[in-house]
């Protein structure tokens, strides 16, 4: 069953879609703007489950950046930041890897594959499942080997899927 900040998280990305497909230029399309009250009364959840929201789901390694200003007069602002797939994207994904990476950081960098539409939502758990089910990846050298397969997984899912076509 979907959580609450599931809900609220899956309304803010509707509300990229709706603003995306009213944009000409989906890829520079400004933020969307929320009231951190307003949104609290349409889910009836108190404001700091909208900033637990924002904090966890909706953030620069999953390819958001939020502006917040609190106070009575105070608004949200989110950008969803678009891969450019101009650049060298394999280059950004080793370099967000560096030489290791925790659990939580390639929950984050998968997400962000799967909602830029890079690789499908089954790819990502395929993905995932191989380099964080083992309970044994603990500490320095857990991060590096992590780090290295889930690099070399990207690697194949974002060629496979430049040479199957599934993206442009």
């Amino acid at each position: 069953m979907a959580s609450l900040a599931d809900f609220i998280e899956g309304h803010i990305k509707l509300l990229f879609d709706t603003v995306d497909s009213a944009c000409s230029e989906p890829a520079h399309c400004g933020p969307i703007e929320l009231q951190r009250r307003e949104l609290a009364e349409r889910f009836r959840c108190a404001p700091s489950q909208i900033t637990y929201v924002l904090a966890t789901r909706f953030t620069p390694a999953r390819g958001y950046l939020v502006e917040s200003r609190r106070g009575g007069g105070g608004h949200i602002r989110i950008w969803r930041l678009r891969a450019d797939l101009d650049l060298d994207l394999l280059e950004a994904v080793e370099a967000r890897l560096g030489a290791g990476v925790d659990p939580t950081t390639a929950r984050e960098l998968v997400a962000r594959l799967v909602d830029s539409g890079l690789i499908r939502r089954h790819d990502a758990e395929a993905a995932l499942a191989a380099v964080l089910d083992d309970d044994q990846l603990g500490g320095a050298v857990g991060e590096l080997v992590r780090s290295r397969s889930l690099r070399a997984v990207i690697r194949f899912l974002l060629l496979q899927g430049r040479v199957d076509g599934r993206r442009s």
